[in-house]
């Protein structure tokens, strides 16, 4: 099972220019969790963000693609509500 399945697929219209992690200019909230081979197993929050962010689910065709294998992960700011996507590594 690949590690971003355990969350909820959403539709990749929700995936726009206009709330992804790149025009906001924020950095990701989380980062890519390894293994002790450097399997990528999941994602958690840098710095204590997991308590700010919420991860709503993800998309594997977001309008924007990455140049490195990915997916779409879509998060919920817990105070403002605002959604926004970052892209992550599959590998």
């Amino acid at each position: 099972m690949k590690w971003y399945a355990k969350y909820k697929k959403l539709n990749q219209a929700l995936f726009t220019y206009e709330n992804s992690g790149k025009k906001s200019g924020d950095p990701p909230p989380f980062h890519n969790k390894k293994d002790g081979n450097f399997n990528i197993i999941d994602i958690e929050g840098l710095y204590g963000m997991q308590h700010c962010y919420k991860i709503l689910g993800y998309t594997e065709n977001p309008p924007f693609p990455a140049p490195y294998p990915f997916v779409a992960i879509m998060f919920e700011d817990l105070n403002t509500f605002e959604k926004k996507w970052w892209h992550y590594e599959l590998e």
